[in-house]
């Protein structure tokens, strides 16, 4: 593969299958999408993403997240379960009808086994509770 090479062992030790980039080589940009109704968190989650070298798309509702899946392929999605025009889980659904390589992590203030289990069925990579999204609601 272009732009990776392999360490070979040391003092006759076995390789261990690791790559590792050469250094005037960036990796690729990480297609990332946020959905979440939280404007202050879309806004924390920009800044923290922005600082480590990634841009992400970011989408208050589900609507605008499918209208972004439209124009771009994502890899990865952070999605809030509780959004204004459908669940989290169904939004993740649905783009996994039009990329079903698409990874997910499911944020969530108010977790339930119920919720768990079904973003897992769906094909969730995990399920997350959000301390950031504990505090709004508390606040509410």
């Amino acid at each position: 593969m272009a732009g990776l090479h392999t360490i070979p062992p040391l003092n006759g030790g076995l390789y261990n299958g690791h790559t590792h980039m050469a250094k005037n080589v960036k990796p690729p940009a990480i297609r990332l999408l946020v959905v979440d109704d939280d404007e202050s968190l879309l806004e924390m989650m920009i800044q923290r993403f922005d600082r480590k070298g990634i841009k992400i798309a970011a989408a208050a509702c589900g609507g605008d997240a499918l209208k972004l899946a439209e124009e771009t392929r994502f890899a990865v999605a952070l999605l809030d379960v509780r959004l204004p025009d459908m669940t989290g889980i169904e939004l993740f659904a649905k783009l996994k009808e039009h990329n079903p390589e698409l990874e997910c992590i499911m944020l969530t203030a108010n977790a339930t086994i119920e919720n768990a289990i079904q973003a897992m069925r769906t094909g969730a990579y995990d399920y997350l509770t959000s301390a950031c999204q504990k505090s709004r609601t508390a606040r509410k």
